[in-house]
C-alpha cells in the first residue's frame, strides 16, 4: 500500500533518491525530513505497508525508533546500513561491516545509493514490460514540465 522511508541527517539524499525511483515506477513513497511526522507516519502504517530505514551506523536514535513504530504496527522492515549489527530491520542491506576512516559520510552514501540502483534495476527486471511502461508515463508528465 505504501512505502515509507526514513533517515537522518547525511543519509537524505540516499533517502530522496530511492523514493523518487520507487516514485517513477508507480510506488506510492512518503519521506519527512521532521522526526515528529516520520512517527506519526510510522504509527499509520500497518501489514500493507514497507518502512525502509537509512542509516550509516543502523543505530540512530530516531531512525531506530521509527523503525521499531513501524514494526509494532506490522509494517516489513527494511534497513540499508553499513553495518551488519544494525537495530533497525527485519531485513538488513549491509553495504559495509567497518569504518575505514574517520567521518566517512560521503563513502557511506555512494555505496548506500548503488544499492538504492540495485533495488531500483532489480523491480524494473521483475517485471520489465510493466515497469518500463511506468517509466515511460512518468516520462511524460515529466515532459510537459519543461518548455
Amino acid at each position: 500500500r505504501q512505502i515509507a522511508v526514513y533517515y537522518v541527517e547525511n543519509s537524505a539524499s540516499v533517502a530522496g533518491d530511492l523514493v523518487t525511483k520507487l516514485m517513477y515506477l508507480g510506488f506510492n513513497c512518503i519521506m519527512y525530513n521532521d522526526i515528529y511526522l516520520q512517527h506519526i507516519s510510522a504509527g499509520n502504517l500497518d501489514s500493507r505497508d514497507v518502512a525502509i530505514g537509512i542509516s550509516y551506523s543502523g543505530s540512530s536514535k530516531n531512525t531506530v525508533d521509527v523503525m521499531k513504530l513501524a514494526k509494532k504496527k506490522g509494517a516489513a522492515t527494511i534497513a540499508i546500513t553499513n553495518f551488519e549489527h544494525s537495530l533497525i530491520a527485519d531485513i538488513l542491506l549491509c553495504t559495509s561491516s567497518q569504518q575505514l576512516l574517520y567521518g566517512n559520510a560521503i563513502f557511506s552514501r555512494m555505496s548506500q545509493t548503488a544499492v538504492v540502483d540495485m533495488i531500483y534495476m532489480g523491480i524494473i527486471l521483475r517485471d520489465y514490460g510493466h515497469f518500463t511502461g511506468k517509466l515511460d508515463e512518468s516520462s511524460r508528465i515529466i515532459r510537459r514540465q519543461a518548455y
